[in-house]
């Protein structure tokens, strides 16, 4: 009876050792299964810098397709490895977290792959290091679209300088965050002293109401606006009058982050006018003037 009993408790330890194997191997399989799915391609090293663990995508992104690095010396599978990282191995098996968030790495076939990364110790059960991890992304697709938008960027820029209207942007506040050189022409300021400047301080008190009755009813509609005969103070405190368009500005979510608009000088043109109101006005002041002394000679 006793025997049977023993042999009873003997079948229970085997069948939880059996469970226990199951649910390590799970575990592991689980843990391999999330690390080489993660965006970063993840390897982990003994301080002695041999393989623990590679991802698959880290074997993917360094084209290690024919050879098992578990226990190889990080160095053996990369002898040309720059003494750079050599160093920052160093420095993170001295505790150190090491990051970089755009690392050029030139693979064998000549090409640049831009890269992300996180060099990290990580310790054993006692608190000593017990290696190091690193975590790498090739970003060379954020890279490309960086690049492209950079060169859009560029051009939309020249563009806006070759022009004689003015165009300018500002915040939800009315800073400006974004104008070019035309904008300082009208304004008479430097391009550092008109970045950050408010709308209120380049217009009058009556102006100024006039201006924020325009850009809250935008805001409000999201309808575009357009302005004749604003008058701005310009730097040395003479009045300029212009026309002037004003949207909204939105981010990549469609809110709202701010405006955005182009602004016509028409301070000449109406000089011009008022010169030509003003002879017209004359003209007729000096035919009636002629008439009347016509009709007087007439008279005698």
């Amino acid at each position: 009876m006793a025997k049977k009993s023993s042999d009873n408790e003997l079948e229970q330890i085997k069948s939880q050792l059996k469970r226990c194997k199951e649910q390590l191997a799970h575990s592991f399989d689980l843990t391999d299964y999330i690390l080489s799915n993660a965006r970063s391609a993840i390897a982990v090293y003994d301080k002695d810098l041999r393989y623990i663990y590679a991802s698959k995508r880290y074997l993917k992104d360094y084209k290690i397709t024919k050879q098992n690095v578990a226990g190889k010396h990080h160095y053996d599978i990369f002898p040309d490895i720059p003494e750079k990282w050599k160093e920052v191995h160093q420095r993170a098996l001295a505790g150190e977290v090491i990051t970089a968030e755009e690392d050029p790495y030139l693979r064998e076939d000549g090409f640049v792959n831009w890269t992300r990364w996180e060099c990290r110790p990580w310790y054993e059960y006692d608190g000593s290091i017990g290696g190091i991890v690193i975590y790498n992304e090739v970003i060379n697709e954020r890279k490309e679209i960086e690049e492209a938008l950079k060169k859009s960027e560029e051009k939309y820029r020249t563009i806006l300088e070759s022009i004689e209207e003015a165009y300018y942007e500002v915040d939800i506040a009315g800073n400006l965050t974004f104008f070019n050189s035309s904008l300082c022409k009208i304004l008479g300021y430097s391009k550092d002293e008109l970045m950050g400047m408010n709308n209120r301080q380049y217009l009058d008190a009556k102006n100024a109401k006039i201006v924020y009755t325009a850009f809250n009813s935008v805001y409000k509609t999201k309808k575009s606006y357009k302005a004749f005969d604003w008058e701005l103070v310009k730097k040395n405190g003479s009045i300029c009058y212009v026309e002037t368009t004003l949207s909204i500005k939105v981010d990549s979510k469609g809110r709202t982050i701010g405006f955005q608009g182009v602004i016509t000088d028409i301070t000449e043109q109406k000089k011009i006018k008022a010169q030509l109101l003003q002879a017209q006005k004359m003209e007729s002041v000096g035919r009636l003037a002629g008439g009347v002394a016509h009709d007087y000679n007439n008279a005698l």
